[in-house]
Order: C-alpha cells, then sequence, then structure tokens
C-alpha cells in the first residue's frame, strides 16, 4: 500500500508555468503533437485490418491529448484497428480533480466523445500500471502512475548485452509535452520502447532539450519544425548513444525472462486454450479481441463446470500496508477486475453491489484506518465506515465498528460468466478429454491429443489453463501447484438474511442472495481429494462467518444444518500464493544455462532463456481467480501478441513460469 502517490505537488489548473502543467486544447494537440507526427495520413493508411498503433506520451495531464488523438482515430482508423495509448504522470490527478480540469480546459460544447467513458474507467491515483479498455475495446489506455523513466523502463521488455534486437513491442509515435524534464533516465526508457522510425513531437523549453533528445536516438529535423519551442523528428537505433552505455545497465541483471524463441506470427492466427474455466475464458477472450481465431478445449459441454462453477463468486478484496509483491499484485488485479466487469455487471450478470470487508479483530481494524488514510483520495474505489454506515451500506446490523467498503465490487455467477466470454465470433467451445500435448516440428503446430492419441484439435499457439491438470502434461509437469479442495455453501434466504444489501467478507464472505439463496464459505482443505458435501464442513463456514462478526450467527438462528446445501471441488494453488501466467521454459537447457546461479544466487548471467515455443500457461488462481483471471489473461495476451503490458516488469516476474526454476537453482534445489 505504499505504493501509493503522495508528497507530490499536482499541476496547477491554470494554463501557466512549466510545460508539463499545461492541458491542451484540441488546436494546440494538432498543432504540436498530433499534426507533426502525421498521425491522420499514418492511421488512415493502416492497411492491416488488425493492425495495433502504439502512442506514447512522457505526461498525460488531464488527458487532452489523449482524448484529441483518440477522436481522431475513430474517425480515420479502420474499424477493426487497435490504438494503443500509453502515457504517465508522475502526480495523477484524481477523478474529481481530472472532471473540474476536464471541463474547465476542454469545453463543454466540444467535449470529447471519450471524455465520459475515460471518467467512469479512471482508475484510484495508485502508483503502478493502470489498464483501461475503451471504445468498445478499440482504444487500450495504459496509464503510469509515479516515476515515468521508472515506469516506462519497467513495461519494456528489455534486451541482453548480445541480444539487441530481441523482439519487442515497440511504440510507434510519442508526445513529449514535458520534455524540459526528460533528462538521461526518461530519455532511456523512451528509447527502450523505440525502434528506427518512431517519429516524436517534443515541446521544448532549453537549448538543451534537442541534446539531450539526440543523446538517447531521438533525432530533430532541422526543417518543418511545427512552430518556435517545438521539436519533431524520429528514433534513430544508431544514434542512441546513452541508451546503449553500459552505464545504463543495472547490476547483476539477469534475462531469464526474455524469450529467445518467441515466434514473429504474422495475424490471423490460430490459438488453443485448455479449460473454459475463468482463466481460459477470460484468455480466449483476450486473444480474440486481438483477432486469433480461439478453440477452447474442456471435457464439459458447458463453461465454468469445474472449479469455476459456483453460484455466486465474488472479487475478494485483500489490501495490506505491506509494500511486497503478493499484495501490490492483488492491488492491481482487483483494480483492473472492478473495471473488467463493468460491462457484465451492467448486463445483467451477477450485481455490482460493493464488498464490505469486516475486521475480525482490532489490529485488522486498525490496518484498516491505516489503509483508508492512504488511500483518502480515491474514496470512490474504496472508503472506511463506521457505526451506522455499516449498517445504511449493508442492510445488517454488526458487532464490527468499522469496515473497508469496496463500492466498485460485488459477485457474479461463474457459470454464466463464462459462457458469455466464450460467446465472440472468433471462438469456439471443443469438447474433448485432453491427455497428451506435443509440437510438431514440420508444420511448428501444437496440438491436444485424447486417450486414443486422436488429435482433439492443433493450432500454432496453446495456452494451458486446466489449473492442476497442467500437472499430466510433460512440458508443464514442473510446475510446483496443489490441488486443494473448497465447499461452499447455500442458506435460504430468511427474515435475517433478506435485508443484506453488499457482499460481506472476513475470514470467510457471505453473499446477497440470488435465486432465493446465499452462498457463503469457503473451506481449505489441502489434503482432502474429496468432492462429496460434508456437514461438518457446513458447520466451518458458519464459523468463519461468526468469527468475523458475532452478530451474523443471528442468521442461521432458523436454519438446520443439515437442510444446507452446498457445492464442493478444488482450487490450484502455488506455494507463494501467486498466479502462473506466461511463457512455458524447455527446463533442460533453461537449468544448464542458468547453472552458475547453483553456486552465487546473485551472478549476473546475460543468457536469456529458453522457452517451447508459443507454448503458454494460465493456471494457479487459487481462491482470487475472479480477481485474478482477467488481468492475467491480459498480461498473457500481450505477451502472445508482442504488445505493451499492462503490468509493472517486477510483478510479471513474480508470476512468470520460470520463477520456480529460477528460485530453485539459488536454493541448490535443482
Amino acid at each position: 500500500m505504499s505504493r501509493r502517490i503522495s508528497g507530490a505537488k499536482r499541476p496547477q489548473m491554470d494554463r501557466v508555468g512549466a510545460p508539463a502543467d499545461q492541458y491542451f486544447s484540441h488546436t494546440d494537440s494538432l498543432k504540436w503533437f498530433i499534426q507533426p507526427n502525421d498521425l491522420e495520413c499514418r492511421w488512415s493508411n493502416l492497411r492491416i485490418q488488425s493492425a495495433l498503433f502504439t502512442l506514447g506520451e512522457t505526461h498525460f495531464g488531464c488527458g487532452s491529448n489523449f482524448l484529441h488523438s483518440a477522436a481522431l482515430w475513430q474517425a480515420s482508423a479502420p474499424s477493426s484497428a487497435r490504438l494503443h495509448y500509453v502515457a504517465a504522470h508522475p502526480a495523477p490527478l484524481t477523478r474529481i480533480e481530472l472532471r473540474l480540469a476536464a471541463a474547465r480546459y476542454l469545453g463543454a460544447n466540444q467535449s470529447p466523445p471519450l471524455l465520459a467513458e475515460l471518467l467512469a474507467h479512471y482508475p484510484a491515483t495508485v502508483k503502478g500500471v493502470h489498464r483501461l479498455v475503451l471504445g468498445n475495446g478499440t482504444i487500450n489506455l495504459t496509464l503510469l502512475f509515479g516515476d515515468a523513466a521508472e515506469l516506462f523502463e519497467q513495461i519494456a521488455l528489455g534486451a541482453a548485452p548480445q541480444q539487441q534486437e530481441t523482439p519487442a513491442p515497440r511504440v510507434d509515435a510519442w508526445f513529449m509535452p514535458c520534455s524540459a524534464r526528460i533528462g538521461e533516465g526518461l530519455g532511456v526508457s523512451a528509447a527502450a520502447l523505440s525502434s528506427n522510425g518512431t517519429s516524436f513531437a517534443a515541446l521544448s523549453q532549453c537549448n538543451a532539450t534537442a541534446e539531450q533528445l539526440a543523446a538517447c536516438g531521438f533525432l530533430s529535423a532541422t526543417t518543418n519544425q511545427p512552430a518556435d519551442g517545438m521539436l519533431c523528428g524520429q528514433y534513430t537505433a544508431a544514434a542512441a548513444l546513452a541508451a546503449t552505455s553500459s552505464a545504463t545497465r543495472p547490476a547483476r541483471q539477469l534475462y531469464w525472462h526474455i524469450n529467445r524463441q518467441a515466434a514473429a506470427l504474422n495475424p490471423p492466427q490460430q490459438a488453443l486454450v485448455l479449460g473454459a474455466g475463468i482463466a481460459g475464458c477470460c484468455t480466449a477472450r483476450a486473444l480474440a479481441t486481438r483477432g486469433y481465431e480461439v478453440t477452447v478445449v474442456d471435457r464439459h459441454p458447458t463453461a465454468g463446470s469445474e472449479g469455476s462453477g459456483n453460484r455466486q463468486a465474488i472479487v475478494y478484496p485483500k489490501l495490506s500496508l505491506r509494500d511486497e509483491l503478493l499484495p501490490r499484485i492483488n492491488l492491481a488485479a482487483m483494480l483492473f477486475a472492478s473495471r473488467y466487469y463493468r460491462p457484465f455487471w451492467e448486463a445483467g450478470f451477477g450485481a455490482q453491489c460493493g464488498v464490505l470487508v469486516l475486521p475480525h479483530n482490532e489490529k485488522v481494524a486498525a490496518e484498516q484506518r491505516q489503509i483508508s488514510a492512504r488511500l483518502k483520495a480515491s474514496e470512490n474505489w474504496v472508503r472506511l465506515l463506521q457505526g451506522r454506515q455499516l449498517t445504511a451500506i449493508s442492510g445488517l446490523q454488526h458487532t464490527a465498528e468499522c469496515g473497508l467498503f469496496f463500492p466498485q465490487l460485488g459477485w457474479l455467477p461463474p457459470v454464466d460468466l463464462c459462457g458469455e466470454l466464450l460467446r465472440h465470433p472468433k471462438i469456439r467451445l471443443l469438447r474433448g478429454q485432453a491427455e497428451r500435448l506435443v509440437y510438431c516440428d514440420t508444420n511448428k503446430r501444437w496440438s491436444f491429443l485424447d486417450g486414443a492419441d486422436k488429435t482433439i484439435a492443433e493450432a500454432p499457439i496453446a495456452v494451458v489453463a486446466s489449473a492442476f491438470g497442467c500437472r499430466q502434461f510433460a512440458q508443464t509437469e514442473f510446475l510446483p501447484v496443489a490441488k486443494v479442495r473448497g465447499q461452499i455453501s447455500h442458506l435460504a434466504v430468511n427474515s435475517e438474511s433478506q435485508s443484506l444489501r453488499t457482499v460481506l467478507c472476513g475470514k470467510g464472505y457471505f453473499t446477497p442472495a440470488s435465486g432465493g439463496q446465499h452462498s457463503f464459505g469457503a473451506t481449505y482443505n489441502p489434503d482432502l481429494d474429496c468432492s462429496d458435501v460434508r456437514q461438518r464442513d457446513h458447520r466451518e463456514n458458519i464459523r468463519q462467518l461468526i468469527d468475523t462478526d458475532a452478530q451474523l450467527g443471528k442468521l442461521f438462528a432458523a436454519s438446520e444444518i443439515a437442510e444446507l446445501d452446498g457445492r464442493a471441488n478444488f482450487r490450484c494453488t502455488t506455494k507463494d500464493y501467486l498466479p502462473i501466467v506466461g511463457g512455458v521454459p524447455d527446463v533442460e537447457p533453461m537449468s544448464r544455462d542458468f547453472a552458475a546461479l547453483r553456486h552465487d544466487a546473485r551472478s549476473s548471467i546475460s543468457a536469456t532463456g529458453s522457452y517451447l515455443p508459443n507454448l503458454y500457461i494460465h493456471c494457479g488462481l487459487g481462491s482470487r481467480g475472479l480477481g485474478y483471471a482477467p488481468l492475467a489473461a491480459e498480461l498473457l495476451a500481450c505477451e502472445i501478441a508482442n504488445e505493451l503490458p499492462p503490468l509493472e516488469r517486477t510483478l510479471r516476474l513474480a508470476m512468470h513460469p520460470a520463477r520456480f526454476l529460477i528460485r530453485d537453482l539459488k536454493r541448490r534445489q535443482r
């Protein structure tokens, strides 16, 4: 939680001062940024219908350049093409400040079409990478809240010293409204995201700006500059003196995450996804949105029939005061999920009724108060409720004196959700029991085979999203996943429970009624391989609720445990409680290349990773599948499609499948 933006001076709500604090009118954006990059011509001449154009901005401000560019994109680019706009902001505006700035500088009479959508999806001002999907999926906006140089560097793939030409996602054009502050750090980060021919337009306030940009490879044209104080030109790798300097490389850098086997596949492409749970369905949808023809293989005729098959599932919010990988990834996943599920809630799937987290002791209550104070600028996303506010929001009486309320979260019916995710013209669901996964070097395709070695389906790209079923395949059996049983319980709505309006969470969870029943749970049984519903687990689920808040015991006063219904199934978990998302490593060569880590865990090894060609995995979501799956699927689809990622590198590597190999080598366990 210490990743929150704080202490930084916010841009003044006035068109005075440094260029970075300026907000741009439609005329300004055209003159200083859009026209120098020749965007209208470039976009209207995109030949590939599913083309992706990536536009970077070093200072987002109130989003005026983004909004004007997006309007032009919608008017000039092919309807099936996609715009990815990546913008940094060291001291981001809150949603209220953004609304006020937009009203003042953009004008009510010329409000860009995407402004309302931007305001509706605008994220909490938490440090990190925030991916917004706008314009019916044709425009992705990635906001980098925090130090621009650091975060641009974090979303760059990076390259080993001997592998400068590693295929990597690139920015096609740059807006640099704050170039007076470029410096070597930001310039090098921008260079790492550029390729020969990447255009740029920069606002220059001092003579040193052109030299700073040129040192990083951004060479200004000598003629046709748009105006005094402006620079425009192209990036040239050969001129990137600072960008190639060994002094800019971090000490003891490892490059095991760079996939030198990644193949450049020309769209349209086909992909296989094994597993029609929430992980597989989110992955299939993310790929189909990018133009891939996706075949989802599952042994059941209906999506979401196993671990994802509960009646009601929630996006479980778990925040922490610690600045560690797990809580940071939890927070990023929840923020993304709250935006991802909005159209499903609006379409009637479940309810965006909010989630109220109740503390089960005073220590947790004190932590909640501190979390609320740190996120005070994001009260639209999370806020502390106290006293009578708890009853006013939830509809029930509580023993607890406070609780964290997440108004933008709620519950969803996973089976219906999975079915809706697969309802796309480029996705088909194919029933089959996959027993083996094989790769043909001749035709460069993966095949899922059944028990009789007959091909179920084949494609150049394969994604294993079959939870702990990944252990049955030779390529992924090394992954240390565990099968953990969990049971949820169902309670018929009664006079005490019918008033509940929001999801309650603590040691367990309890949902508002749907179809005359509440869902609550869940147990955690790592050593039990049984899917039978047990009465002792119903009692455990009730005990968890009462331990969270004694008042919740009243919900069961008239209910006999023997009358409770429920469901038991299995989660796929990992030792570090983080998902597994990314390319599947080729274990033996990877282990040889990084063998020096056995002797010195801090070794600097310039080798890149060895990976199986176009084979990926998405599993290990544990009990937070609904929360993790959307962000993990977006991350995986970006890796497959060679696009800039929706998450910082440090967080991506924490979920990477190869992390277990590297960890074991450092611990001399491999």
